[in-house]
């Protein structure tokens, strides 16, 4: 069970490694350049917020309903049972760049 944890979960950050953080990239060098200017800094980070909110909701519902077939055809049919895992664990997508945005 544990290494089904680690693989559904390496799994899981995926889209957020491959696709979210070098995504944002450009928008943290913006946010660096305004960050004297209270108002552009605001505006700077609501359009990065609300950015990489556009590409983490439908990232997270796919792997939400879909969680079964990205398994199988990922990690093989003997990782099916683990599928649900997947499916929970895509929750974690939009916290965790909220928690990226925030940070940095």
């Amino acid at each position: 069970m544990a290494t089904a944890f680690v693989g559904i979960h390496q799994l899981s950050y995926m889209p957020l490694s491959t696709i979210i953080v070098p995504a944002t990239q450009p928008l943290l060098v913006e946010l660096a350049q305004v960050k004297d200017d209270r108002d552009a800094f605001s505006r700077q980070f609501n359009i990065g917020f609300f950015g990489i909110m556009m590409l983490v909701i439908p990232i997270t519902t796919v792997m939400f309903y879909f969680d079964k077939l990205i398994v199988t055809v990922l990690l093989g049919d003997q990782w099916v049972q683990y599928s649900e895992l997947l499916s929970l664990l895509g929750f974690l997508l939009p916290a965790t760049a909220m928690l990226q945005q925030a940070n940095r």
